[in-house]
Formats: structure tokens, sequence, C-alpha cells
């Protein structure tokens, strides 16, 4: 009977790619595909597709490891990778490591953003208590060093419910979300405007922010949220929350 019984239950181990596949059921009518696997990727938190199709993952091998007494899985720190259809065929074929050190540490979120030039990216990363900023000015998908704060101040160090779900929307503005760990003294980059501190009135619990793309005039759109994961706003200006 034991026997029968465990032979019932879902495989808890990670499975191969191709079994990953086909364990999926997509609805009628839509179709799924692998685009990229295990090595070229692990531990996936977010990802972003820029203007030429490449995707842009996070990864945090080393979540939850330094507030939970866990030993680092990864001494040389997190990466963001870049993935590559070199090929069109629909599958990714390369894996070009952007950046990789001490100072990634259990990235939610990664947002690509291309430069009027057409080649120079900056990328932004969010990791509690920080949005971090990359720059690669020569567009050879190589980070040109160690980033610097775009944003502070953020609760959730090393758990989900701090900074993440960046993105540009229609309007040219950066949109983000934080969880109900909240903010202590956010300010727009230049300084301006009110340092927002989570409250029990005006400021409450999980937030939607916007502000220009350089930082300044942050604005709090909306609050008193759990973990409000990713605001995605639509052609119309609707922000939609998961």
């Amino acid at each position: 009977l034991a026997a029968s019984l465990l032979a019932s239950l879902p495989a808890i181990a990670q499975l191969p790619p191709d079994q990953a596949l086909a364990s999926l059921k997509p609805a009628d009518g839509l179709q799924v595909e692998l685009f990229a696997a295990e090595p070229m990727l692990v531990n996936p938190t977010s990802m972003d597709v820029d203007h030429k199709g490449r995707v842009w993952v996070a990864e945090a091998v080393n979540y939850r490891r330094k507030n939970f007494n866990r030993p680092i899985l990864r001494d040389a720190g997190d990466r963001i990778v870049v993935l590559t259809d070199t090929t069109g065929d629909g599958k990714a074929d390369e894996s070009t490591v952007f950046y990789q050190g001490t100072d990634l540490y259990g990235p939610l979120s990664v947002c690509v953003i291309p430069q009027a030039d057409g080649k120079a990216l900056r990328v932004l990363v969010a990791q509690s208590p920080d949005i971090l900023e990359f720059r690669d000015r020569d567009g050879d998908l190589k980070a040109d060093g160690p980033p610097t704060k775009f944003l502070t101040n953020f609760g959730g160090f090393d758990h989900d419910h701090g900074v993440h779900g960046l993105s540009v929307g229609p309007d040219g503005k950066l949109y983000f979300t934080v969880g109900d760990s909240g903010v202590k003294g956010l300010q727009s980059s230049d300084g301006q405007g009110k340092k927002w501190t989570t409250n029990d009135t005006d400021c409450q619990k999980g937030t939607v922010w916007r502000c220009d793309l350089d930082g300044k005039n942050l604005e709090l759109i909306a609050h008193n949220f759990r973990n409000n994961y990713e605001a995605c706003v639509d052609s119309f200006g609707e922000v939609w929350l998961s």
C-alpha cells in the first residue's frame, strides 16, 4: 500500500528539460516551447526582453541565505545573464554573463533600457535595499563596471517582499513595486520631494511607484497591498497587478 501511494505522488525532484516541457499542459489553442534551460541559466527570478529580442535574466542562487543562517551557494556572487537566439530557430544558443559579483545578492528584477544611439544600454536591477544601475556603453553585453545606486532605502533585504517588478511603461516612466517590507526614507534621485516611509496612513504596506527614467519625480501611485509583484501598464495607462 505504501509503495502504491508513493508511486501515485508527483515527482518532487527536478526534471530534465524535455520531461519538464512534456509535463506542461497549455490551454487549447496555445503552444509552449523550451527556449533555454540549465546550465545556460540557474534559478531565474525575473526576465526582460530587449529591443533585439535578447532575454535578460536575473539569477538568485544566493537567495535567502544571509538572513536565514544558510551557507552561500555561489561564492562569486549572483549573475545577470543574457540569452540570445542567434539562428532564429526560437531557441537560445548563447548565454552571456553580463555581470557577476558579490554585490549582486538575490536580485528579484531586471529591466533593460536601450539608449538613443542604439548601442548603449542601461540595466536596472532590484535587490533590496537598492535599485542598482549598470551601464554598457559599447553594447558588448558586458557591464562597464560595478553598479551604482539608482534608488535606495527599500525594506526586505534577502526577502521577496522587498523591491521588485521593474518595467518601463508606454508613457516612458519607470514603474516598480515594493512588498509589505516597506520603505524607509525613499526619495527621488535628486533629493527633491517627499521622503517616504511606510506608515499607517498614506504609505501602507505594499506599494506601487512611478518615476522618470533618471529617478526624478518619484510618485506613490497605489498602496496597501501585501506583496504586489509587478505593475503592467497598458496603452490606456491602466496598471495591472498580481
